[in-house]
């Protein structure tokens, strides 16, 4: 039974992942556009599925990893955790948006 709740779990990051790699990719075409270069646009395209394969793979890594490894860590502990990654992610949207008004 436990064999078959974490191949359902799998089977659920999987596609979730799949769903959103999609997703990603039909917004990056509709990025691109026509007004850029066959060149610039394969360049640009084989970044973007490098670091999409990179995330996706982390991901699935993270998940089998999860499955296996159990941590005992202190409520208090995880709490600030948390907390220290909300404020890295925070830090890393506001770069993005000063980026992208200039």
């Amino acid at each position: 039974m436990k064999k078959l709740r974490c191949l359902t779990l799998l089977a659920a990051c999987g596609v979730l992942g799949f769903a959103l790699a999609a997703w990603d990719l039909l917004l990056l075409d509709g990025v691109l556009g026509a007004n850029s270069s066959a060149e610039q646009v394969r360049r640009y395209e084989n970044n973007h599925l490098q670091s999409l394969g990179l995330a996706l793979g982390a991901g699935l890594l993270l998940a089998f990893l999860g499955g296996w490894l159990h941590l005992q860590i202190p409520f208090v502990v995880m709490m600030l955790f948390i907390a220290l990654v909300l404020i890295g992610l925070d830090r890393v949207w506001r770069t993005i948006k000063k980026r992208s008004t200039r």
